[in-house]
């Protein structure tokens, strides 16, 4: 699993290179680039025109409109994509990937992280999950999955909840350690950081993402890149696979095969 998880970085990353690099050249064949495309429903030079229209309004906010490899640093897109290829047993982004994102993260009804990825959520429901009363996602680190999608969230005063700042994944090692994988985009002008890989013993990375340590620039720099830090009343969200992938008996079902995870969608009876 540690040299498919490094593959994975190492051709998303060059994905990201090479679209950054020619983005209507070689980057129209990157088969990881097309993948992406086929995701967010956008071709890169889709996204140019866009970007090329707002020049011509004499537009000097390009917020809405970042480039694709910026895009491809979105931290709760590589969450989801990392997330997706690991419990599939894939380094790159083919055969069964594409119907497993869309039964994941695409269909109705939404499943809890995306959710929580997506709105946030209020005080009530983070007191839920506080009191344990939400299965599979917790408010630290548990050895209860050998896998998780991580969302920092961050309190809005005028809204009275919590929304999203940074996702991530873990992987518990099995050894008492864990791996941290994370990308970043904000937009703006803010650094796109390509997905970076830490391994640290699980109970440091414990402490480490409690919401108080992660006002650290100093170690947020260490866990998520140089730059990418964080402010304001946190809180951190750890949903295992168990809460993502649906379980095998009533409705979509799992199915172990030569070590890939497929799975299925439910019948329409």
């Amino acid at each position: 699993m540690a040299d498919l998880i490094d593959s994975m970085i190492t051709n998303y990353n060059e994905a990201i290179k090479i679209c950054k690099k020619d983005p209507l050249g070689s980057a129209a064949s990157n088969e990881t680039v097309c993948g992406i495309q086929k995701i967010i429903k956008q071709n890169v030079s889709d996204r140019l025109r866009v970007r090329e229209s707002s020049t011509r309004r004499d537009d000097d906010d390009d917020d809405d409109n970042p480039h694709m490899f910026q895009t491809m640093c979105g931290c709760r897109l590589t969450a989801r994509v990392m997330f997706v290829m690991i419990i599939l047993g894939i380094s790159e982004l083919k055969g069964s990937f594409f119907d497993t994102y869309s039964d994941l993260f695409d269909s109705e009804p939404s499943n809890i992280v995306n959710t929580i990825m997506g709105r946030g959520l209020n005080k009530t429901e983070i007191e839920s999950i506080m009191r344990g009363q939400v299965p599979n996602v917790a408010l630290s680190l548990t050895p209860s999955s050998d896998l998780f999608i991580v969302q920092i969230l961050k309190y809005i005063e005028w809204w009275g909840g919590y929304s999203p700042v940074h996702s991530f994944i873990i992987k518990n090692l099995g050894n008492g350690n864990c791996q941290v994988l994370s990308s970043w985009f904000a937009g703006g002008d803010t650094l796109a950081t390509p997905i970076i890989s830490n391994t640290l013993s699980c109970e440091e990375l414990n402490e480490r993402l409690k919401p108080e340590n992660l006002l650290n620039d100093e170690n947020t720099n260490f866990l998520f890149g140089q730059g990418n830090n964080l402010n304001g009343n946190l809180v951190t969200i750890f949903i295992s696979k168990d809460a993502i992938v649906p379980p095998s008996e009533g409705g979509r079902k799992n199915k172990t095969k030569k070590n890939k995870r497929k799975i299925k969608k439910r019948k329409t009876k």
